[in-house]
C-alpha cells in the first residue's frame, strides 16, 4: 500500500483542511495516509488518523517528517507547502510531488518573490491540482505549469450536507434563548476562515451598513483564524453586540447555515468557494465578491456579485424584504447545486492522479 503524506501549513480547520480529510477518509483502504501540519486545533479533527504534529513549518521539521514517513507521494496543499516540499522531494527516495492549489492568491497574479519561488519549484513538481480554471489561467507562471496542471473542482457531499442540516441539537444563537425550532436564526451569515484573504471585517461593515439603513437584523460569523480578535473588536467599535455573534468553529455548521437567510462571502481571493457551494445545496441565497472561482461557480455576470460594500447592503436588503425575489433565488441555488461535482467522481480523479495520470 502506497504512503501519502498530506502536507499543510495551517493548523486550524477550514476549506482546504476539510477536503484533505475527506480524501483521507474515503481512500484510506487504498492508501496509507499521514497528515502533517503545525500542531493546533486541527488535531481535534484528526482523531483516529495518522497525525504528525510539527513544532513549526520550517524546512527542518518537514525534512524530519519526510524521513519518518518515507512517503511514495507528497500531496502538498497550497503554495508554501509546495515550495518547501519541492526542496525535499528526494529525501530518502524518489517520489511523486503533487501541488494542490486551493486559492487564487493575489501574490501569484503578478511576478514577485513568492511567484518566483513557486515557478522554480514547478521544475520538481509532478502534478498541479487547481480548484478552478481561473486559478490555472490567471497565475503568472501558467505557461510553466500548463502541462502539469489539472482542473479539479472541490466536490460537495449533497446528501451528507442535507442530512447534517437536520441533525442539530440543543439551542443555537444568541445566548441560550434561541430555540432550534425557529425558521431563521440569522439574517446574514459568514462562513469561512477568519483571515485577511476572506475579509470577515468587511462582513461586519456590511452588517453595520444595513443597520444604519434602519434594518433590524441578526448576523453570525462561523470560523476561526487570525482575524478573530480583530472581528470582536470591530463588533464592539460599531456597537453591534447583540446584533452579531462570533460562533467560532462548529462541528456541524450546516444546521445554522440552513436556518440563515443569506450567506455573505467577502473574500479578497477565492479558489473555489466551498461555503458558497454548500449554501447552494441548502438553498440559501448568497452575495459574493466577483473573485477567483466565483465566476465559474455562479456564472459570469451573476446577480449575486457585489463590487462595493454598499452594493452588498442594497442587495441584502432586497433579498430580506422581497419574498418573491427571495424564493426565486432559493430555487436558483438548488438548481445550480445539481451540477456540482459528486464525491465519488472526485475520488476517482484523485486516484488517477496518484497513479500518475492526468485527469
Amino acid at each position: 500500500m502506497k504512503k501519502v503524506l498530506m502536507l499543510l501549513k495551517s493548523k486550524i480547520y477550514a476549506g482546504a483542511e476539510k477536503v484533505t480529510i475527506e480524501i483521507m477518509e474515503r481512500l484510506q483502504k487504498e492508501y496509507e495516509f499521514y497528515y502533517a501540519s503545525p500542531n493546533g486545533k486541527i488535531a481535534g479533527k484528526l482523531r483516529g488518523m495518522r497525525y504528525l504534529p510539527m513544532r513549526n513549518f520550517r524546512i527542518t521539521e518537514i525534512r524530519r517528517v519526510i524521513r519518518l514517513v518515507q512517503p511514495d507521494i507528497i500531496h502538498a496543499h497550497d503554495f508554501s507547502a509546495s515550495v518547501l516540499a519541492s526542496l525535499l522531494k528526494g529525501v530518502g527516495k524518489d517520489r511523486m510531488l503533487i501541488s494542490h492549489i486551493h486559492c487564487n492568491a493575489k501574490e501569484n497574479l503578478v511576478w514577485g518573490k513568492k511567484a518566483f519561488f513557486y515557478w522554480i519549484a514547478l521544475k520538481r513538481i509532478d502534478r498541479v491540482i487547481c480548484v478552478s480554471d481561473v486559478v490555472a489561467k490567471e497565475a503568472v507562471f501558467r505557461d510553466a505549469w500548463r502541462k502539469k496542471a489539472v482542473i479539479l473542482e472541490n466536490f460537495v457531499d449533497r446528501a451528507g450536507i442535507l442530512e447534517m442540516a437536520e441533525r442539530g441539537k440543543g439551542t443555537v444563537g444568541f445566548g441560550t434563548q434561541k430555540k432550534i425550532e425557529e425558521v431563521y436564526l440569522y439574517d446574514l451569515i459568514f462562513v469561512g476562515r477568519l483571515s485577511k484573504q476572506k475579509n470577515p471585517k468587511k462582513f461586519i461593515r456590511i452588517l453595520d451598513g444595513m443597520i444604519r439603513e434602519g434594518k433590524d437584523i441578526r448576523a453570525a460569523l462561523i470560523g476561526e483564524g487570525e482575524e478573530y480578535e480583530a472581528c470582536c473588536q470591530l463588533i464592539q467599535r460599531y456597537h453591534l453586540e447583540g446584533k452579531a455573534e462570533m460562533l467560532g468553529f462548529l462541528e456541524n455548521p450546516y444546521f445554522v447555515m440552513k436556518r440563515s437567510r443569506i450567506l455573505c462571502m467577502t473574500s479578497e481571493e477565492e479558489g473555489f468557494g466551498l461555503a458558497v457551494a454548500e449554501a447552494m445545496v441548502l438553498g440559501v441565497p448568497v452575495l459574493v465578491a466577483e473573485v477567483g472561482g466565483m465566476k465559474e461557480l455562479l456564472g459570469s455576470g451573476a446577480e449575486e456579485f457585489c463590487r462595493t460594500e454598499q452594493e452588498y447592503v442594497k442587495k441584502a436588503i432586497r433579498l430580506l424584504e422581497d419574498d418573491s425575489f427571495y424564493r426565486k433565488e432559493q430555487r436558483r441555488m438548488k438548481e445550480r447545486a445539481a451540477g456540482l461535482l459528486a464525491a465519488e467522481e472526485y475520488m476517482e480523479q484523485i486516484r488517477a492522479i496518484y497513479k500518475g495520470g492526468m485527469v
